[in-house]
């Protein structure tokens, strides 16, 4: 019964995130769109950099999609990770190697994606401003406290997957303990 019901889970919860996976890249470009009802409705900045997104030229936006689309592509491969994750826990398979592996690897692409949300400001910054004329362009770079929340909590992953490990090594040696 109980391992119907995470199986149950297991399948609802593989299918969210696949559909987050295949939605990611749309979102990043309708931020950067001229959507109004989009843009209100998910709370956009329509101002990024002093810059009104409404002016913005299409190489802007296609610039500022590229750059966004890095740190995405790391929230993507959370996304699959937790995918493959869950495709164990429906096949009831709790602790195993690769349980661990793939908590390990969901915390590696989370830590690796505030690294890239940081490292690729200056870039955005520059795409969305690079039309303005000189003087008029900004390079800007930001860390703040949803980042460090974020660092923190892909280290808290990264921990469990470690613990898990351990976990699973003591289990094996006293299966072996006669």
């Amino acid at each position: 019964m109980q391992n119907q019901r995470i199986k149950v889970m297991s399948h609802r919860f593989r299918i969210l995130f696949q559909v987050l996976f295949y939605l990611t890249p749309l979102i990043v470009c309708l931020n950067w769109s001229n959507v109004s009802l989009w843009l209100q409705c998910a709370h956009i900045d329509t101002q990024p950099f002093n810059t009104s997104l409404f002016t913005l030229p299409l190489s802007s936006r296609i610039g500022a999609i590229f750059v966004s689309m890095i740190s995405a592509s790391f929230w993507m491969m959370a996304l699959y990770y937790l995918i493959q994750l869950f495709k164990l826990y429906e096949q009831n398979k709790i602790f195993t190697d690769k349980n661990v592996f793939y908590f390990r690897k969901i915390g590696i692409a989370l830590f690796s994606e505030v690294v890239a949300r940081f490292l690729s400001e200056p870039l955005l910054a520059l795409a969305v401003t690079f039309h303005n004329p000189p003087g008029q362009r900004m390079i800007a770079i930001s860390f703040g406290v949803p980042d460090f929340y974020a660092l923190v909590f892909s280290g808290i992953v990264i921990l469990i997957a470690w613990v898990m490990h351990e976990g699973k090594q003591l289990k094996e040696e006293t299966e072996l303990t006669v």
